[in-house]
């Protein structure tokens, strides 16, 4: 017999009472946010967006397939591909694992130029069309 509704919720059964916590289920991301095209030799974060974590819930990132080898957890994950490559992400917790949304981050193979302020404080960056 459950005696309340709010968690963790009291189980009474024989009169021994036992502790039970109520873990909600995680709703699986909608994708990830970050830039999506980039210089050949640079990074970007990508951070999971939508869903959300169910109890005990990790923020897992794979490359190759959904649920294959992790390559990295966290909600925010800084990319340095080599050529154009396609993330999964998705929650798993202690109720479930959820499907996996996915965002590809694509390689500009142009050359690099620096662009410095008249200052030369505020160093940037661009690719240029080879």
């Amino acid at each position: 017999m459950i005696e309340n509704t709010t968690s963790p919720c009291t189980a009474n059964t024989s009169g021994v009472t036992q502790a039970v916590t109520v873990n909600q289920l995680s709703v699986a991301p909608s994708g990830a946010t970050g830039t999506t095209t980039i210089c050949s030799g640079g990074s970007t974060p990508l951070t999971v967006a939508g869903g959300t974590k169910g109890g005990g819930a990790v923020t897992e990132w794979f490359t190759g397939s959904c649920g294959s080898t992790v390559q990295f957890t966290g909600d925010a994950y800084t990319v340095s591909p080599a050529s154009n490559t396609t993330y999964f992400v998705r929650y798993k917790g202690i109720c479930n694992t959820t499907t996996c949304a996915m965002v590809t981050v694509n390689i500009t193979s142009n050359n690099t130029i620096a662009l410095t302020s008249a200052t030369g404080t505020d160093a940037q960056s661009a690719c240029i069309k080879k």
